[in-house]
């Protein structure tokens, strides 16, 4: 089912920005936090996933999971570090109020 949405994911956002279909995609969407010292801290590593129009969606997690990183980068209130998120026809690339409206 992962590797099925993954392959779904990364086709889609290949598409010309008129032919998708979903409302939101988002492909191997990462998060990570950066120290001076000591290792970095990988907050969100890789999701992918898809958002058809009229869906309702949730995500579920234990604590630490990243669930909230991942609203905040679909929210534009954090950047991604890598990754590709198409939402309201847009590629949120740099997140502004245009496309968050």
């Amino acid at each position: 089912m992962v590797r099925a949405e993954r392959a779904y994911v990364t086709h889609a956002i290949a598409l010309p920005k008129k032919q998708i279909q979903d409302a939101m995609l988002v492909s191997d969407l990462h998060k990570s936090y950066f120290k001076l010292i000591g290792p970095s801290c990988h907050a969100v590593r890789g999701i992918d996933f898809s958002i058809k129009k009229g869906e309702c969606f949730g995500l579920l997690g234990v604590n630490g999971a990243g669930k909230s990183t991942t609203f905040k980068m679909l929210t534009g209130d954090e950047v991604p570090t890598r990754g590709t998120v198409h939402s309201n026809g847009h590629f949120l690339k740099a997140f502004n109020d245009e496309v968050m409206t």
